[in-house]
């Protein structure tokens, strides 16, 4: 217990936490003290040594070798949490910056050391993840890459984006699951939990309209109830026309448009289909304006008639999507970790600049397609269940996540952000979707794509349409024999086609997508850190000539 041990009474290195008590004085109790090299771990609760030890031995004697205890890390954990809520309370975004870029390098070693209390089966460990789980299980402690939550908000597998309400746990984090689970992060979330978002985001705003961010998710949670065929106890809160949550009992959809409604009834947010309205306990509004009318209205139609309600579009759907899912470098990140859950270990994005022959197409329409594209190729295969559930992204009557659609869901519908008709070429398969149904031939609200087999015994598709085919020419795939790997094909979303688009109204150009590749390459270079079997992320531009 002596103070013998020279430390620091400042501290060492900028944005690390430093109690006061440290510049009182110049040395502490070896118990007390480690090395500098742990500052980042302990500089909460323990003194830093201002001296080198070169001595393995004497190290060992002092306890500088021993396991930093879950109490210090933890200490540390809710120390980088509280610094940053007081940053952001005041404002202050330089040091708020530096802190988070400081976090991003040293929070992976803390939660790695965690995470081997939680991992480690002994008498002794089970005490240790006591300590862990009673201080950190109810306070801000998982890192999102900018901020802290507590864990009941944060689950491991991608579903609805419900930010600020519920967060998936970054790739980064995925490492740490023994700890995270530990803790209280849900494997993934149920409805149930989205539900109960509704719940809280009435409790905050009560009859103050939302903001139109809180009304996007609020009908993407509607969507997603009704996509799960979710059984609630209650009624849910839907946001009205004028984006107040309601009571779902308490609204009408409005299937009657022609008829005249004088009691002003409150009708729900008109972006909410009638099927996914009645399934949550909204009130059909023709049934109640035909129970009050006239009973010739009663005898032509009939309270059990056909129903008049409209189905929500694929296009409407996808925006919806896209609405929650910002677009930038995560959109490509997204495409490299698909990869590397199909064992690929090789992506390589490509911008192709070349304006392709529209001579010979499949549709005239399709030239529009030939222009230039962001390719993404990877050496693994779709399988047979991948090519099923990749065609039912954003497809039919339900939005699909990635519980429904296997390895893709955020990452394909992402691509949305650069085009309207996103194709792929993987094994002895071309696909093409068309959710406007406004390229390819005969595409119908029942089958908007098209599915094009390939390969020996089969009509040569090169030779029947040369330049629709043409673009996919990459990476040694010919169209003409089984192709070792996936190739995906996104035409950029043209000024007039972004004028007529459903989807997004946006333009992408060359140049948006050579700046998304330098936004990218840092991000890459750490998640390479992180995969299990990529290796390798590639950038490149395909000139006209080629090369």
């Amino acid at each position: 217990r002596i103070s013998w041990l020279p430390v620091y009474t400042e501290a060492p290195s900028e944005g690390l936490l430093w109690p006061d008590e440290k510049a009182i004085s110049g040395f502490a109790p070896a118990t007390r003290v480690r090395m500098i090299d742990d500052q980042w771990l302990v500089s909460a609760s323990c003194f830093l040594l201002n001296a080198e030890v070169h001595g393995r031995r004497l190290r060992e004697c002092l306890g500088f070798t021993d396991k930093i205890p879950p109490k210090v890390l933890t200490t540390q954990l809710l120390g980088y949490s509280s610094q940053l809520r007081q940053l952001k309370e005041k404002s202050m975004e330089k040091e708020l910056t530096l802190t988070r870029e400081k976090l991003v390098l040293h929070l992976p070693r803390l939660y790695g050391l965690l995470n081997g209390y939680v991992v480690h089966n002994s008498e002794r460990s089970r005490e240790d993840i006591e300590i862990i789980t009673t201080n950190l299980g109810s306070r801000p402690s998982v890192w999102l890459g900018e901020d802290f939550v507590v864990p009941s908000s944060v689950a491991l597998s991608v579903g609805l984006d419900a930010r600020p309400y519920l967060h998936t746990a970054p790739a980064s984090m995925r490492a740490f699951r023994a700890l995270l689970r530990t803790l209280g992060v849900r494997e993934c979330f149920r409805p149930f939990d989205y539900a109960e978002v509704l719940d809280i985001m009435h409790q905050e705003f009560l009859t103050s309209s939302l903001p139109e961010s809180h009304t996007t998710l609020a009908v993407s949670i509607a969507q997603y109830l009704y996509d799960h065929s979710t059984s609630l106890s209650n009624p849910p809160y839907l946001p009205s026309q004028s984006n107040v949550l309601t009571l779902a009992t308490k609204m009408y959809y409005n299937d009657a448009p022609w008829l005249h409604d004088g009691k002003k009834r409150v009708c729900v947010k008109e972006t909410i289909s009638h099927a996914v309205a009645d399934r949550l306990g909204v009130r059909s509004l023709r049934k109640d304006l035909l129970r009050s009318s006239a009973s010739g209205l009663n005898e032509s139609l009939g309270l059990d008639s056909e129903s008049f309600g409209q189905r929500e579009s694929l296009t409407q759907r996808l925006k919806n999507i896209l609405s929650l899912y910002a677009e930038g470098p995560g959109t490509l990140f997204e495409f490299v970790q698909n990869a590397d859950d199909a064992g690929a270990t090789r992506v390589t994005f490509v911008l192709d600049v070349e304006n392709y022959p529209d001579a010979a197409l499949i549709a005239p329409s399709m030239r529009r397609a030939q222009g230039p594209a962001l390719c993404v190729y990877n050496d693994a295969t779709f399988t047979e269940r991948d090519l099923v559930a990749i065609s039912r992204i954003g497809q039919g009557s339900k939005m699909e996540n990635v519980a429904k659609t296997g390895r893709f869901g955020l990452g394909f519908n992402s691509c949305y952000h650069f085009t309207d008709i996103p194709s792929f070429v993987s094994g002895d398969s071309l696909v093409i979707f068309d959710p406007h149904l406004d390229y390819l031939p005969d595409a119908s609200a029942r089958d908007p794509g098209l599915l094009v087999h390939f390969g020996p015994g089969r009509a040569d598709v090169r030779e029947a349409f040369p330049d629709q085919f043409r673009p996919y020419l990459l990476f040694g795939c010919d169209l003409r024999k089984n192709f070792n790997g996936t190739l995906f094909r996104f035409p950029l979303r043209t000024a007039e086609a972004a004028a007529r688009s459903g989807i997004k109204s946006t333009p992408c150009t060359p140049d948006a997508i050579l700046n998304l590749f330098s936004a990218f390459q840092a991000p890459a270079r750490m998640c390479l850190l992180f995969l299990r079997s990529v290796v390798r992320v590639e950038a490149k531009v395909r000139l006209p000539d080629g090369s």
